[in-house]
């Protein structure tokens, strides 16, 4: 299967044998983690923060949400979104 673009008069010719490159499920590459000068890895989950509203945002210190290592991974880890 070949995909055509056509952008300003040009015509392109894609072809569907591209390869994606997964990141792996860990907290340093997790949408929710926290950078946190008082955690002593400098990461935090912040699944709750996202899931809370913004008020508690505001009322919860820093310790609330848990530190955790780079290399730690959970079943809610969602990949960071790639904006061009």
């Amino acid at each position: 299967m070949n995909v055509y673009i056509r952008t300003r008069g040009l015509n392109h010719e894609i072809s569907d044998q591209g390869y994606l490159v997964a990141k792996s499920p860990r907290c340093d590459t997790c949408t929710y983690v926290l950078p946190s000068y008082t955690a002593s890895t400098g990461l935090r989950c912040g699944l709750e923060y996202s899931r809370s509203s913004a008020l508690m945002r505001k009322l919860r210190k820093m310790d609330f949400y848990p530190t955790v290592k780079p290399n730690n991974a959970c079943e809610m880890w969602i990949a960071e979104e790639v904006k061009d």
